[in-house]
């Protein structure tokens, strides 16, 4: 990986940060698209 990102809103940009913790069938930890549900769980190559 290049970068992670997260924000705990629903913004349209997040910060970058030095790491994220993955949570199984979740996502990243304390990001707002984080559950099930969200859509939010993707990989950008």
């Amino acid at each position: 990986m290049v970068s992670v990102s997260q924000s705990s809103k629903h913004n349209f940009s997040k910060d970058q940060v030095e790491s994220v913790l993955l949570v199984e069938w979740l996502g990243v930890d304390g990001d707002a698209h984080s559950g099930t549900g969200t859509g939010g769980q993707y990989a950008n190559p």
